[in-house]
């Protein structure tokens, strides 16, 4: 996932089966209720449970790994845009899934396949974590069809991010070079000094 699309979109889903009969999963979810306007708890079942027989069947996400990054980039101006955008459009993006079993399955699984990627990045393993043409490939089609499904205003957000930061430029960085754009070098964290 490209920095930017990071803070545009992790996940435990709870199976209620009877002991005697198996539920029929339902693959199309309730909409979000009102005070849920995040895609990634949304996707993860976090707002709606009527998804949990979907999810059920993903692959899991940590969705801690996909907080930690978002912390990484709202310490960048361009971070923090970027973050305001998926604040802004996440109810749509919520509604466009809730519609769209196909772009609901990409989300899943772009963030998926980006997941390890950013785990690296969490934790100090980036250096050594390469973004492929995979990778950057899965990004832009997300990107490219939430611009094709959305509003005019998300489809300008999602052309704005693809533009500043094309997928395809980063084959081959590292996900640390990918980050220091959106949230450049500088910042550390200090851990408290244990003397004996």
């Amino acid at each position: 996932m490209t920095p930017t699309a990071t803070a545009l979109l992790t996940a435990t889903a709870k199976s209620t089966a009877s002991p005697t009969r198996t539920a029929t999963p339902t693959l199309t979810p309730s909409p979000a209720p009102s005070n849920c306007s995040c895609p990634l708890e949304w996707l993860t079942g976090n707002c709606h449970s009527s998804i949990a027989a979907t999810l059920a069947q993903s692959p899991t996400l940590d969705i801690n790994t996909f907080y930690q990054v978002r912390d990484i980039l709202s310490k960048g101006t361009a971070g923090q845009k970027y973050i305001a955008i998926y604040e802004q459009h996440g109810a749509e993006v919520i509604k466009l899934m809730t519609t769209d079993a196909a772009l609901r399955t990409k989300a899943l699984q772009t963030l998926t396949l980006w997941q390890p990627t950013l785990q690296a990045l969490t934790t100090e393993q980036g250096a050594n974590a390469l973004i492929t043409a995979d990778l950057a490939n899965s990004m832009d089609s997300f990107l490219q069809d939430l611009a094709a499904k959305g509003s005019p205003t998300l489809q300008q957000a999602m052309q704005t991010i693809i533009a500043e930061n094309p997928p395809a430029q980063l084959v081959g960085k590292t996900i640390v070079q990918a980050q220091e754009k959106v949230a450049p070098a500088g910042w550390q964290v200090y851990l408290p000094l244990i003397m004996r």
